[in-house]
């Protein structure tokens, strides 16, 4: 079971990559250098944000998801725990983005808080799939995010041009991947 399952896991995450290299690809030729700069910038505030304040969230998710008697109550707590950081991330975007960020930077910087949301609840999603050993549903969580950001940010920028509407793309793609976890209603 074990090497089947971390086949399947490798193979999501392989799956993801090339998808992902096939869109980046893409934005490249939709883009003009400029706008592909903004979007850029906008996935940066995501990976900034989401590694700074959420990756330790999803490890204590796994750590105390497994380790304790009653799950559903770790999942709640995780849960609150996230909306909390949801809301106060949020606040501090906004003082950064409103006081001191100049106004060209305050809608990548927006967009990205956005994308970090949705990038840490989908890493969420897919610890409870590996704790609940789904790796079928990991993997089409994977497929379905790089597959959904393939199609929608590509066809965003491609009918827009817009940087800003191609992230919002982006956030997108990953909502439709997290949507496949069933999380958090489930139990494990």
């Amino acid at each position: 079971m074990l090497i089947r399952h971390s086949i399947v896991y490798v193979a999501a995450r392989l799956l993801a990559g090339a998808l992902s290299l096939l869109t980046t690809a893409l934005l490249t030729w939709a883009l003009s250098p400029a706008e592909y700069g903004v979007y850029g910038l906008a996935l940066v505030v995501m990976s900034f944000a989401s590694n700074i304040g959420f990756d330790w969230l999803a490890l204590a998710f796994s750590r105390f998801g497994q380790a304790t008697q009653n799950r559903s109550k770790a999942v709640t707590a995780i849960v609150c725990i996230f909306a909390a950081l949801v809301a106060v991330t949020g606040v501090i975007a906004l003082m950064v983005a409103g006081v001191s960020a100049p106004s060209h930077i305050v809608g990548p910087v927006l967009i990205g808080m956005i994308l970090a949301w949705t990038l840490a609840w989908f890493e969420l999603a897919g610890r409870f799939a590996i704790m609940c050993f789904r790796p079928l549903t990991y993997l089409s969580m994977n497929v379905v995010r790089a597959v959904g950001i393939l199609a929608l940010a590509v066809g965003a920028a491609a009918l827009t041009r817009d940087p800003l509407l191609t992230a919002a793309a982006t956030a997108f793609g990953m909502i439709l991947g997290a949507l496949l976890a069933r999380f958090p209603g489930e139990k494990i």
